[in-house]
């Protein structure tokens, strides 16, 4: 057997066969995101090449990794104008890729023992407002050059995300086969678990609508929704599609596909949905990840007391005029 060893000299060779494994390793063992997987290659290509100019051009062994390197490329990137939650990101790609390696090629090294997470401002998710939705979800027309099917595929897809809280990812993968569905669809999330999802009726018949009007093929394997020349409707294409339509009425920037999902958290709990429910209507493996939504109508409820209480008046009990 042909051994890996002359693969792991060196980070410039890391860089050519080492990552290339790393990226199958995610992929198809751990099942990571695409974007996650897009995401930590990238970092550990430039973690790659920060290391071999780092070190004068010299190759440096995998296994000689020290804190001193880690902490040298996060304050590089800092120097770059990368965030503290880009360096997060970062650095929890180079974790994963030390795990792939010491579990596939027996690579040890202690140096992130010494290297803390960087700290990052909480940032709590934004729902979009009841009056913002309703424009999304009513089908108001924003470009009335386009096919009406196109504005009943947005119209479908939009209520699809704000009434089931479904990752844009999730909604583009669904197939002609949810027509069939009843009350509820099973969906495969993020680490490939399936979770059940409702359909309300308003969502199913917006779907149909859509689907009646649709001129291309309604193949029950292939996707649901489709884009102008039939092909499977892409998130870059609804991201562009939904800065269009912000410009258009004039709304926020976090006005984002995954707002909707955002606005399905934080409507349910500000109804009285206990937090468990919603955690396994999203999806989330941590209780911790839909506890921030509990976080947002904190605030929520804060702000209103902050506008409406009498001593947050400039002048609580102004005096009488002489």
């Amino acid at each position: 057997m042909r051994s890996h060893k002359p693969y792991l000299s060196s980070f410039c060779l890391a860089s050519e066969h080492v990552l290339s494994a790393w990226l199958t390793w995610m992929q198809n063992e751990k099942r990571y995101a695409e974007n996650t997987v897009l995401a930590y290659i990238h970092d550990g290509k430039s973690f790659c090449d920060f290391l071999t100019q780092y070190h004068g051009g010299e190759d440096l062994p995998l296994a000689s990794l020290s804190h001193r390197d880690i902490r040298a490329w996060l304050a590089y990137r800092l120097q770059e104008g990368k965030s503290a939650r880009s360096n997060a990101r970062a650095l929890s790609a180079l974790r994963t890729l030390y795990a792939f390696l010491k579990r596939r090629f027996q690579v040890e090294t202690n140096a992130f023992s010494l290297i803390k997470k960087p700290k990052t401002p909480a940032l709590l998710p934004h729902p979009l407002e009841k009056k913002v939705l309703n424009s999304f979800v009513s089908g108001k027309a924003c470009f009335s050059h386009e096919p009406e099917w196109i504005q009943k595929r947005d119209q479908a897809l939009y209520i699809l995300l704000y009434a089931t809280g479904m990752r844009i990812s999730e909604a583009l993968g669904l197939t002609w086969k949810v027509l069939r569905a009843q009350e509820t669809i099973s969906i495969i999330g993020k680490g490939d678990k399936e979770r059940l999802v409702p359909l309300l009726p308003i969502v199913r018949q917006k779907m149909q609508e859509y689907a009646a009007l649709c001129p291309y093929s309604s193949d029950p394997a292939k996707a649901f929704f489709l884009n102008l020349h039939g092909n499977p409707l892409s998130a870059p294409h609804v991201g562009n599609r939904l800065r269009k339509i912000r410009a258009f009425f004039g709304w926020p920037a976090y006005a984002t596909a995954h707002a909707f999902r955002h606005s399905f958290a934080s409507h349910l709990l500000e109804e009285g949905a206990d937090l468990r429910s919603v955690q396994e209507l999203l999806g989330h493996a941590s209780l911790a990840s839909t506890q921030v939504y509990i976080d947002v109508a904190d605030q929520k409820i804060l702000n209103l007391y902050r506008h409406a209480h009498p001593l947050e008046k400039p002048v609580l009990f102004p005096s009488k005029k002489q």
